[in-house]
Order: structure tokens, then C-alpha cells, then sequence
């Protein structure tokens, strides 16, 4: 059993009034700096022919209709993994054979060997409210990381698919190409029905890093205590994780990553609303004084008036939807895990599991994820998330231009619009998180945010300050009336641009600012999608649809491809 103290902060964060639609996004202005990107010399790698996928899926209201998109375009990156392009000498595209068999025409040959072995398999976010038992009503509050197939049948009851057409496992794997995309959309469509507390990051590092996972969260008096080790987890991870495979991470949320380290400042239950900061978070929330008014005072500072009897925030004041928004400067405390935990979770061959970001320079044991002879470079993650298309496409007026390398976006200084630079603010506004509207326009198409505009409509009105402004939208296939939808108008004020009165018209995400903070970090082992499909196009298919965005089959189509290169070259 391994047990935290918390201090006696009003504490800590998770003991939340409920899980709401939408609980958690943004970060504020005390972000942390990137770590420095990481660098991979592919000419390095040892050559693998098996692929593991894992797909990290925010089940939370309102993704219901982001999981149809996924599911939409996610044929494009199995066939190119089993089933690649054609192509000719200088990479450009020729044609799609019918089958992995087929010959390609004379004088082209296939962008990589086809993939004869491969492990899909999905988690979700979902990882609860850490004992504060916030979530314990939703239906899927806490999955624990775990496999989630659904209602699809896996290899051998493991939780994950196999696809396996030369019958080399034994009992046999999947051999049918359209079981294996049905069944894979199938599992992706999990619904809205998870904890609204998204912590999709934590998610896929505790299934596929976290040497020791634990089995439950306790309170004994006044201490909660990380109980038992989650021998599901280990075994699923046994199973589905090979050791000479090439991994490919595709996490799918329409909300920054709410991660939270439970020894970060405790989970004090019953605490909400939540403690107020001293007045130097206000100015400046990395400021040495900055803390919570239930801490003590530190070292070096003077005794904050304000904290007298230390003042907790009204019910009214500390918005459930709001909890991980901004948390230095409301709160005193960030309770989020720092970024580094999940650079080093991806990329860092040696791990410290006792320290929060699993400080490498003293680590003890070797990072799970890189067993065997698997190094960094065998890791590809993709995040299609809050963001605009426009900022990561090569021409921000034409949604089916190729995306920006992460190369180039360091190169050409979109990265900071994403994610700012040395812990500053994004310098794209349409990227800040806020409840107030912003000001400013977009660095890739001038438009403002405080105008009609094809990113995220205009930045609305939000009178109770329980929300945040969209980084961006998307027309919905199918309209929304009634129920759990975003159309709320208080004293007669509806101007969302995501409704037309009481209907919705269209879906709405906010700045995945942690994901791509993630994304940037790891350099050329990353690739960025939006979350907001950008027009009506064409799904494989040929029928025209909103949900079949480019801003996703355009990252999963570069996921397979950069996945494939890593293949041994085709005959």
C-alpha cells in the first residue's frame, strides 16, 4: 500500500459538486515551458513488422458526434497500414490496390510493406474524480485505463482485436479487413456517457507506462492511500503491448487535459468550493508567494490579509464547469501533473515511477513502453483536438492542403500560436483560454474573435461565468434539441454561434492546450489534427457528409504513412 499526505489545503481538488458537461479546459497563464523536442534519427531504429494502436477516446458530453468523425475516417489509417498506396519513385500517391495481394502498377511499388500483424485496442479518459466520488453517477465514471471493447468481440477475450489474415496466431486472429474497421469504429463509438473530468494523457500513460498502476484510491483519516496494483491493467498491457512492435497513440478530445497528481495539494473531501489564492496570483501566478489560503505562508513572504480565516470562494463564484481552468492563479495550487511526466512517458527510456514527471536523470527502472529493443523513435502520437484547422494547415484557406510537420511549425512560429513560447499565453487568441471575450485575430487567416468568422463563429456572451470560449466549431450532421445541449440562454441573451435559438446547429471544442504542449514536445514523434472538421467533404465512401472532416483523415492518413516508414521496405 502506498499512501500520500495531503496537506491540509482546503484541498484539493477533486471533491467536485458534480461532472458536468463541460467541466474542464484551459490552462492559464502559468503553463510551464516545453521541455526542449525531442529528436529521433529514424536510420537508428531497429526494423519491427508488427504495429500496436491504441486509441484514447474522451467519452464525455458532447463527443458523441466527434466519435462518428473518428469513426469515419479511421478505415483511412488501418488500410494504410495493411493495405498501403501505391506510389512512384518521388513518394507522390498512384493508386489504392484492392487488396494487400495485389501488384501495384509497373513502375510504382508500395509506400511500405503491408502490416500482417496488428493490435488495435481503445481506452477511454475516464479515470473518475480520484475518491471524491464526483463522477460515481455517471455511467462510465472510472475505467480505469482498462481495455474498452464495447459490445465487439476481441481476440480471445483480451480486449484489444488482432488482425491477422495469414492465420500465424493461435487460435486464430481477425482476417477480414471489414470486421476489422467495423469492429474498431464500433468500440470508438463508446458515447458521452463518461466523467467529465477528462484525463486523457493520464489515461494512456497509466495503460501503457505506469510501472505499478493502483488498483483504488482510499480515505483514512484525512489520508488517501493508493491501495493494491491493477493486475487487469498489467495483463491487458502484456497482452496487447508487444515488445518489438512500432506504436501508434491516436488520442481524440474536444477539452484540455484535466491529469491530475493527487500529491499535487490533496483531495480533501467535502472541500468544495474550494480555498481562495493570495493576491500575488493574481499578478503574477508563478510568483514564489503565490499559494493557497489554506497553506501556510511561505518562506520569505508576508502574511496575506485576504487569507485571514482562510476564505473559501462562494458556491457561485467556483463554477464545477470551471475546477481545472486557470488553477495557479484561482486557486494557489495547480494540481495537474507536470508535462514533463508524459514527454518522458513517450520518450524516455529510463523512468523514476516515485517522481511526478518520472524524472529520467534518476531513473531507476526501465520505462515499460520501451522494452525490448523498442526506442523512442518507435513511438508515434497523434492528437486531434481543440485547435483550429487553420493553423495547422500549409494554406489556412484550403482545409485539404497537407498539414504542417511539427518541423515546420517550429520553424515558421505556428507552435507558439498553439501553445505560446517560455510559458507565455498562445499567441493565436482564438487558442487562450477564457471566460471574458478575447481580443485579437488570427495569425493564419486575420480574422477576429470578437466578429463572425469561420473559426469559431465569434467569441459569445457567457453571463453566469461558468464557461469558456471555443477555439473552434463545426456544423453538425445532425441537429440537437433538448436534453444535455449547449444552446442556454440566460435573461434573453442567446448568441452562441453553436445554436440558432434552442437548436444546435454545430459542435464547439476548446484549446487542447496540454495535448499539444505534449504534441510539441516530442517533436517528429507527433502529428496534430482539429477536432472541428473545417467544411462538408467526401468519406471514402463517395456520400457527402460534415463528419467526414479532412482535419481527421489528414492526420490519420500521415499517421500511417509515418507508422509505415518505419516498416521494413516493401518487396
Amino acid at each position: 500500500m502506498r499512501t500520500i499526505v495531503y496537506p491540509a489545503v482546503a484541498a484539493a481538488f477533486v471533491a467536485l459538486s458534480g461532472c458536468s458537461a463541460e467541466s474542464i479546459s484551459g490552462q492559464g497563464p502559468d503553463s510551464e515551458p516545453e521541455p526542449d523536442p525531442v529528436q529521433v534519427e529514424p536510420a537508428s531504429l531497429a526494423e519491427f513488422d508488427k504495429v500496436d494502436l491504441l486509441l484514447v477516446v474522451d467519452n464525455s458530453i458532447s463527443m458523441a458526434e466527434k466519435q462518428e468523425i473518428l469513426g469515419a475516417s479511421v478505415e483511412r489509417l488501418l488500410n494504410g497500414l495493411v493495405n498501403p498506396p501505391c506510389v512512384e519513385a518521388g513518394g507522390g500517391f498512384v493508386e489504392q490496390p484492392a487488396t494487400p495481394e495485389a501488384s501495384c502498377p509497373a513502375g510504382s511499388f508500395r509506400r511500405s510493406a503491408p502490416v500482417r500483424d496488428l493490435h488495435v485496442g481503445v481506452i477511454s479518459s475516464s479515470l473518475g474524480a480520484l475518491g471524491a466520488g464526483s463522477c460515481d453517477g455517471a455511467i462510465s465514471g472510472d475505467e480505469h485505463a482498462h481495455l474498452r471493447p464495447g459490445q465487439v468481440p476481441t481476440y480471445q477475450d483480451l480486449g484489444f482485436l488482432a488482425w491477422d489474415p495469414d492465420g500465424e496466431l493461435s487460435p486464430a486472429g481477425e482476417s477480414s479487413f471489414q470486421t476489422l474497421v467495423a469492429s474498431t469504429v464500433e468500440m470508438v463509438a463508446m458515447g458521452d456517457v463518461g466523467c467529465g473530468y477528462e484525463m486523457p494523457l493520464e489515461a494512456m500513460t497509466r495503460f501503457l507506462v505506469d510501472p505499478n498502476p493502483y488498483d483504488s484510491l482510499v480515505q483514512n483519516g484525512g489520508i488517501m492511500q493508493e491501495t493494491g496494483t491493477d493486475q487487469v491493467l498489467l495483463a491487458q498491457r502484456a497482452a496487447f503491448l508487444r515488445p518489438d512492435s512500432i506504436v501508434g497513440v491516436v488520442l481524440l478530445s474536444d477539452e484540455n487535459d484535466c491529469s491530475l497528481d493527487p500529491s499535487q495539494g490533496g483531495l480533501l473531501l467535502q472541500s468544495a468550493p474550494f480555498f481562495k489564492p493570495t493576491v500575488a496570483c493574481e499578478a503574477d501566478p508563478n510568483d514564489a508567494c503565490c499559494t493557497s489560503c489554506a497553506l501556510p505562508t511561505p518562506v520569505g513572504c508576508s502574511a496575506d490579509p485576504a487569507c485571514e480565516n482562510q476564505p473559501k470562494y462562494s458556491a457561485v463564484e467556483d463554477q464545477p464547469n470551471l475546477k481545472c481552468f486557470d488553477q495557479k492563479r484561482r486557486y494557489g495550487i495547480d494540481f495537474h501533473y507536470p508535462m514533463g511526466r508524459y514527454v518522458n512517458a513517450l520518450s524516455s527510456e529510463l523512468i523514476d515511477p516515485a517522481a511526478p514527471n518520472f524524472d529520467p536523470t534518476e531513473g531507476t527502472i526501465q520505462n515499460p513502453l520501451f522494452a525490448g529493443d523498442r526506442q523512442p523513435g518507435h513511438v508515434v502520437f497523434t492528437a486531434i483536438t481543440g485547435v483550429p484547422w487553420q493553423d495547422l494547415a500549409t494554406d489556412a484557406s484550403d482545409p485539404a492542403s497537407p498539414l504542417k510537420s511539427s518541423a515546420q511549425m517550429e520553424a515558421d512560429g505556428s507552435w507558439g500560436w498553439l501553445t505560446g513560447e517560455n510559458g507565455g499565453a498562445p499567441l493565436d487568441p482564438f487558442m487562450r483560454a477564457s471566460i471574458e471575450q478575447r481580443s485579437g485575430n488570427s495569425p493564419a487567416t486575420g480574422e477576429s474573435t470578437t466578429s463572425a468568422n469561420g473559426i469559431n463563429g465569434g467569441d459569445r456572451t457567457i453571463p453566469e461565468n461558468d464557461n469558456l470560449q471555443y477555439s473552434c466549431i463545426f456544423p453538425l450532421q445532425t441537429q440537437l434539441q433538448g436534453g444535455t445541449i449547449d444552446c442556454d440562454c440566460v435573461e434573453g441573451v442567446c448568441d452562441s454561434p453553436i445554436c440558432d435559438g434552442e437548436v444546435q446547429v454545430a459542435g464547439k471544442a476548446y484549446p487542447g492546450l496540454r495535448q499539444l504542449q505534449l504534441a510539441r514536445s516530442l517533436g517528429n514523434q507527433s502529428i496534430v489534427g482539429s477536432i472541428c472538421p473545417p467544411a462538408i467533404t467526401e468519406l471514402p465512401s463517395g456520400e457527402s457528409s460534415p463528419l467526414a472532416g479532412r482535419s481527421y483523415a489528414q492526420p490519420l492518413e500521415e499517421m500511417a504513412a509515418r507508422l509505415g516508414a518505419l516498416l521494413p521496405d516493401a518487396e
